[in-house]
């Protein structure tokens, strides 16, 4: 399929590029591991949770 961008061309799965764009946005430029990254964004949204429901 021309232009597609799916896993089957890149390599890459839909779960590692949305966690690696929240990570890139949220400032997470290291190259870990998914399941590392997915266990620091989880533990960084519960955080910004919590500010959001004490204001």
């Amino acid at each position: 399929m021309k232009g597609c961008r799916c896993s089957c061309t890149t390599g890459i799965s839909k779960t590692e590029v949305v966690v690696g764009a929240l990570a890139h946005y949220l400032g997470y430029v290291e190259h870990l591991p998914l399941n590392q990254r997915v266990a620091e964004l989880e533990a960084r949204t519960a955080v910004l949770e919590a500010l959001v429901k004490d204001s």
